[in-house]
């Protein structure tokens, strides 16, 4: 499919913008502001006389055309094909739709015109364009879930860096001065002495990953006793204190160290891959053979892949926590609220949790990710729905995690005295 955007009355083609497609999406809808109008159109790409608009000649000062792909039908959904509407930006529309239950949904593709690239092109963004959102059919009515009471709500004399569950009802927390308790469902709150200084532990498809003070990084099964039960280890010693681990596979390992390099092991040694310019403690693996490792430094992130580390720019915002979401994409959440998605090296905003709330931490979900404000809420982000801002309210917090425990999650937080960290752990939602 493509969009010819031409003058009135056989005016010469001012821009001809190929646009890409999208697997299974048959419904398009294209917004365009003219003159203080706004106009929609939805096409069926099903249809043999798919969509044409008659656009003035456009230049790079006007407002882009917004275009989304959504993949339900135009059969499915009840819409006239080639509706078209006009009213004054921003007052609300009737639904586009005919009939009670037809809703288009979320769109599979977002892009916008870019009159400025050569040849002209269309640039894929997150947001809906104004003109395009204005117009959407209404979305049923939807409640955000909220969490119910905790299992367990208390405070810590210990400033916890990081935890990492050991079964469905134990959790370990680690201090950067190498003290440890465990967790239990039960309320049980005791200190632990394993037998190693561990320093980082990640859990990926039941299997225990953790780094040690001694650059140590070990793999097996998580125990509640002996922390990781049938361990072996992953290549030599590091000889440095792991900081943070990131697990896409066995053969696909990175370890961010207190040197501040970054390694990978590729199923048989470990190589260096290059060293930040600052700690900031969090790496996340991203695909196979690349991870984000978050900097202390605003308006950057470093990006690992290919055997280097480079440098990605990121406009406006410090990113404090990277986490990749199967089926969504690579989530960034900042400084100043906003939860971002990373797309070829380009973070856009997807929405805000809380504005000028710092983004803590980000947990992986089949539809989504739950979300750790620093001034207490638990939220959620979804495709279908968004982001819904408060699932749970907990208590302000300097630093924070969200960890996993079966179905279950355990919020910990560090608070404004930097020597206390509350602990709530949270039902399944």
């Amino acid at each position: 499919m493509a969009l010819a955007l031409a003058g009135c009355g056989g005016e010469v083609l001012d821009a001809f913008l190929s646009l890409p497609p999208t697997e299974g999406a048959a419904t398009v809808v294209v917004g365009v502001t003219e003159g203080g109008t706004t106009r929609v159109y939805v096409g069926d790409l099903t249809s043999d006389e798919g969509l044409t608009l008659p656009l003035g000649v456009r230049s790079a000062d006007d407002s882009p055309v917004g275009l989304a792909y959504f993949a339900r039908t135009v059969a499915q959904a009840g819409l006239t094909p080639g509706w078209q509407l006009a009213a004054e930006p921003g007052i609300a529309a009737p639904a586009l739709a005919e009939g009670e239950d037809a809703v288009l949904g979320a769109p599979s593709a977002v892009f916008e015109t870019d009159l400025l690239a050569d040849p002209p092109g269309w640039l894929r963004v997150e947001r809906l364009a104004a003109e395009v959102s204005t117009f959407r059919p209404a979305n049923v009515d939807y409640v955000c879930p909220v969490f119910g009471p905790p299992v367990l709500n208390e405070e810590l004399p210990l400033a916890t860096s990081w935890g990492v569950a050991l079964s469905p009802s134990v959790v370990l927390l680690g201090t950067p001065s190498y003290e440890y308790v465990r967790v239990s469902r039960d309320g049980t709150i005791e200190p632990f002495s394993p037998d190693r200084l561990y320093t980082a532990g990640v859990q990926v498809d039941g299997r225990l990953y953790v780094g040690t003070a001694s650059g140590e990084v070990l793999r097996g099964l998580p125990d509640p006793e002996s922390v990781v039960r049938d361990e072996a280890p992953v290549g030599a010693t590091l000889h440095v204190p792991v900081v943070s681990l990131a697990v896409g596979a066995d053969d696909d390992i990175f370890a961010f160290l207190s040197d501040r390099s970054v390694r990978h092991f590729d199923g048989v040694a470990w190589s260096e891959w290059g060293r930040a310019a600052d700690i900031a403690g969090s790496i996340a693996w991203i695909a196979p053979g690349e991870a984000v490792i978050t900097s202390n430094t605003l308006e950057i992130v470093y990006h690992a892949a290919q055997g280097s580390l480079q440098v990605e720019r990121v406009v406006g915002a410090g990113v404090l926590r990277v986490a990749h979401v199967p089926d969504v994409g690579t989530l960034g959440g900042t400084s100043e609220g906003d939860v971002l998605r990373r797309d070829e090296g380009v973070w856009r905003v997807l929405g805000s949790l809380l504005p000028e709330w710092w983004v803590l931490d980000i947990l992986p979900q089949a539809d989504g990710a739950l979300l750790l404000s620093a001034n207490g809420p638990v939220g959620r982000y979804t495709v279908a729905r968004g982001i819904c801002p408060e699932l749970f309210r907990a208590r302000v917090g300097m630093r924070g995690r969200l960890i996993p425990v079966g179905d279950e999650v355990l919020v910990v937080e560090l608070l404004a005295s930097q020597l206390e960290t509350a602990l709530v752990w949270l039902p399944a939602l």
